[in-house]
């Protein structure tokens, strides 16, 4: 069986920014078994599909998004991310 898209593209993003499920888990204020069965394959026991909100906000975070940059914002002297 196939994985659901926002499951197949967390495991894209997770390779491409060579993320551990800790660093997932922790941006997304989810614990580490959360993610964990967000990756299993579809069928398999304990697979859960992505909410594609989730998938969103890692892509946003990222610099993934096209329709959302990286907040910045600047001081007199310097740029804060």
């Amino acid at each position: 069986m196939k994985s659901k898209p926002g499951n197949k593209r967390l495991k894209k993003l997770m390779k491409k920014h060579r993320l551990k499920m800790k660093d997932v888990a922790e941006r997304l204020h989810v614990v580490k078994e959360t993610v964990k069965s967000w990756r299993r394959r579809e069928g398999s026991s304990g697979y859960r599909n992505m909410p594609q909100a989730y998938l969103d906000l890692l892509k946003i975070y990222y610099g993934e998004s096209p329709e959302y940059k990286p907040v910045t914002r600047r001081t007199k002297n310097r740029t804060i991310n």
